[in-house]
This record gives structure tokens, sequence and C-alpha cells, in this order.
């Protein structure tokens, strides 16, 4: 109805009388007129000028004309999309490019194979990229310009030989999100900056290189072919329980601008898809954290979770208390500063600005901690121990080479819109059993 009603589709439903009817239709948002069927206005009324087929409940369509043109039981409504498709193509867009090679689609390719430990893997693949961008090379070479965008902070620069990254070719019927346009994974973007697709289609695209039992230690990254700025990451919880774990889904467009893009890709992928960071920005109309979100917050904690977000801001308790004894790092910026996770109180952010704030800045040094723990547990596996005097010796080479100088331009920070939550979809196994 929302693809077609722009260019003259109408439904008119009806159903028995029922005191509910009226606040479903609400609930529901169904902007079609749905008739009442009671014994003052029966059935039988409605099949003499309307309903001409017999069968109850039916659908059927009828052109401008009048004429019958569809009929099929409600089992089988489904049938009627491809029947509107048809009739719409040519009103809708005249002009879109349709794919008539699907050959490449499912293709797993290595586009970096891990020198370092067993390798922490990431799967990339994009939507809405038609046969013609396969084969004249346009979606590998948004996937390469992905995996460089992905290594170009640390930590992930800097331990990029510990990395598996492959590149699944998910060919789409079309190259853009209209009316009448289909893409492979079902992407769409909603209101805002909200991006959903199809979540157990991209899993199940993933598979064909990642085992199911992996995935948990799997980041996918769904790259749109959209110029238009969103963002949004899909995390489930770790399946083992293991700290830091879960799969994810990190949908992002490529935007109209490469720095834009980039920030994008270390926020939604690296940020919350692989090291499971929360946001630190504050958004307009967001007072203080509701009593209720602090019991999510425990749960995802659980997980190892939300490592530079604190809903506690005493100097000692705060995650990221080991850092404040250390004036290498508190000369810098690191603090306690209030407001994050969307709430402007209640909850407290290492540094006043970081990638998890407004795209810049880079990660900050419990963002930086977390990723770096993320990283050498699935290069090396359980038996990897961490030492925080390991991390610090690291950590001071990257504070040396970092030129802080270039944080936090105003411009920037005046622009920055942030990108939608990340939709956290609960254990995977059940979704995939309540489905």
């Amino acid at each position: 109805y929302e693809k077609y009603h722009p260019f003259g589709l109408e439904i008119v439903s009806w159903c028995e009388q029922s005191d509910k009817i009226a606040e479903i239709v609400a609930q529901m948002g169904i902007e079609w007129p749905v008739a009442l069927i009671s014994e003052e206005q029966p059935l039988s009324e409605f099949n003499e000028k309307y309903y001409p087929v017999g069968l109850y409940p039916t659908v059927t369509m009828f052109d401008s004309t009048g004429s019958l043109v569809f009929s099929d039981t409600v089992e089988s409504r489904g049938n009627i999309v491809s029947v509107l498709d048809d009739r719409f193509a040519d009103i809708v867009n005249p002009n879109l490019y349709t794919s008539t090679d699907y050959s490449a689609d499912g293709v797993v390719e290595v586009l970096q194979r891990a020198t370092v430990g067993q390798g922490a893997d990431i799967v990339l693949m994009g939507d809405g990229f038609s046969d013609r961008m396969v084969v004249d090379g346009r979606y590998r070479e948004v996937m390469e310009q992905t995996m460089e965008a992905m290594f170009s902070e640390a930590p992930f620069a800097h331990f990029r030989e510990m990395f598996n990254v492959y590149m699944v070719t998910a060919v789409s019927v079309n190259e853009c999100y209209e009316y009448n346009s289909t893409t492979a994974l079902k992407c769409k973007f909603g209101e805002g900056t909200l991006i959903s697709g199809d979540n157990e289609l991209c899993f199940d695209y993933a598979t064909k290189v990642v085992a199911e039992e992996n995935l948990d230690n799997t980041l996918i990254i769904v790259v749109l072919n959209s110029d238009k700025y969103a963002g949004t990451t899909y995390m489930y919880y770790p399946t083992s329980g293991v700290d830091g774990y879960g799969a994810a889904i990190a949908y992002l467009p490529l935007t109209a601008d490469y720095d834009m893009f980039r920030g994008l890709v270390c926020h939604e992928a690296v940020g919350h898809g692989f090291a499971k960071l929360d946001d630190e920005y504050t958004l307009e109309g967001m007072g203080a954290m509701p009593v209720d979100n602090k019991g999510h917050r425990e749960t995802r904690e659980s997980f190892g979770w939300l490592k530079n977000t604190d809903i506690y801001s005493s100097y000692n308790f705060v995650k990221w208390s080991h850092f404040l004894s250390l004036p290498r790092y508190t000369s810098l910026g690191l603090g306690i500063y209030e407001g994050g996770s969307s709430y402007a109180t209640g909850v407290y952010r290492p540094t006043e600005q970081s990638i998890m704030n407004q795209n810049t800045s880079g990660f900050n040094p419990p963002s930086r901690e977390a990723i770096y723990q993320r990283i050498h547990r699935l290069a090396y596996g359980h038996q990897w121990s961490y030492s925080f005097e390991e991390f610090l010796k690291y950590d001071f080479v990257n504070l040396i080479q970092k030129d802080n100088s270039k944080l936090s331009l105003c411009s920037e920070i005046e622009l920055f819109i942030p990108t939608h939550s990340p939709i956290v979809c609960g254990s995977r196994t059940l979704h995939k059993q309540i489905k």
C-alpha cells in the first residue's frame, strides 16, 4: 500500500463486526477504508455489488474499469504482489534497471587472510547492487573501500594482520530504493537514520563462509548503494556467554562523502558491531535515563558490552578508573563526563568527543581497550589472557603517534547527525525459533 498508493492503488477491506475492529485498525495504522459486516449489513450485499467471487475470505483486484483482474484465497494472498509489480512497473519508474544475471549471487571472495593467530572473521556484503555493478567491478570496489575504512582507526589499524575479511556477493534486482525497487537483502530506510534489512537473510549469506556456530564471533557489514546518511547496527546476545561476544549486523549506506562513510564504518561496525560499545552522544529532548533502562544495561554489561559508558561516576568505581590514575591519559582529556547512551543525565562517558560520540576524534582509551581485548580473544582463543600492562605498552605508542591537534573540529560537530541507536535483538537462537 505504501509502495503503490501514490500511483493509484486503493485497498478496501471488510470483516465481521467487532468492538475490537476500530481499536485494531488504529493500532496497526491501517489507512485504507474498512467496511464492517453485520446482520444489518450482511456479506451478501457486498457480494452482489462489490464481491462477485463468492468465496470468503478472498483477495480480489479490480482495474479502473471495474473488471476483475485477480482473485485468490487469503492463504495465497502473496501472489498479488507480482501482479501489482507488473501493473505498476511502467507507471512508477519506467527506466528502472533490472538484473538478469544472478550467477554471481552468493559467491565468496577472500579480501584478506589473517597472518597472525586464527583470525577474527568479518563478512562484507552489499545491498542495492545489480548484476552490471558486479561485472564492472563496482561491487568489489565498494567492499574494498569498506575494508580500508574499517582499518583506518586504531586499534584495528595496528592489528590488521589478525583479521579474515570476506566478501559475499549479493545481486539485487534493482540499484536503488524506490517505491517499486527490489534489493537482495531487503534493506529499507526508516524514520530518521534508521535502516532495516532481512537479518536472517544476511546470516544466510554469511554462513556461506562462516559456520553457523561461529556467528557469535563474526561481524557482518552490509553497505547500501545509496548516498543517504543513516546507519543502524543490530546486536544479538551471545549464545556462549563469552565476554564481548554476540552476532552483529551493521547496516550503513555509501553516503556522498568518504570521510562521512569512514566515520559511519568506524562508529557502527567497529564500535557497536565488533566491540559492543555504547553511543556517547546525547539526543535532543532526552533527559535522565529511565530506571527501566538500567536493568537492560545490566544484562548487556554481563556480556561484556558497554565498556565505554557507566551509570556510576565515582572516580574509584567508574569502569575506566584504572586509566584515571595515569597522567598520560588525563592530560589528554580522559575523565568522567555526564551524558551518553542518548541521555543527558544519569550516564557518563570517558571523553568529551570520540568516534562513539560524533564520529570524530578516534576511539577513546576505554573503547580502544575493549577493541584490543576482542581482537586478541578472537585471534588467540580462550587461552589468551588479558594484561593491562601489555595494553598500555601498545597504547603508549598509539598516544605518541596520534595528532591531537586535528580532533573535534567545531564545523564537524555542528553538522553531525547521530545515527539510530543499536537495536538489541536478544538471543539469536530464540529469535529463529519464534520466527
